[in-house]
């Protein structure tokens, strides 16, 4: 019997980005969800339970980093990857504080994508990688 592909909740408010990832996650076997807010991703997870969420930061209702902060609230385990086309560092340290598993910037690397992913979803302890240069969280977090 085939397993069922790990789903994915992919959550962004422009429509091409929504489309554009969710070929290319599909493309590597995902599942993929979709959502235009953060409110709708958040009634989304609890109610299908996604094996990552990823998220851009900057959306209306409800952004980026609160859906991290109600995420993390409901699942702490629950893997959630940002991505940004207006990245500071600032933003990149609460969302790693916040326990955000990495930080991407727009337009995206789908290759670190797809190495964040596999890394993630092979449950290999190393957690909280950001790509912001080579920062890495507690460099971030010196920062803060």
């Amino acid at each position: 019997m085939l397993n069922p592909p790990k789903t994915i909740l992919l959550v962004d408010d422009e429509s091409s980005v929504r489309e554009i990832m969710k070929m290319a996650l599909e493309a590597w076997g995902y599942g993929v969800w979709l959502a235009e807010d953060g409110e709708e991703a958040l009634s989304m997870t609890r109610a299908h339970g996604p094996k990552v969420v990823l998220s851009d930061v900057i959306m209306p209702k409800l952004d980026g980093l609160g859906l991290l902060r109600s995420l993390k609230r409901w699942n702490p385990e629950l893997p959630v990857i940002l991505f940004t086309a207006h990245p500071t560092i600032e933003d990149a340290v609460s969302a790693m504080k916040e326990g955000a598993a990495d930080v991407l910037t727009k337009p995206i690397d789908f290759r670190k994508l797809k190495q964040d992913l596999e890394e993630i979803l092979a449950d290999e302890p190393e957690k909280g990688r950001s790509s912001y240069g080579d920062s890495s969280r507690a460099e971030l977090r010196r920062h803060a």
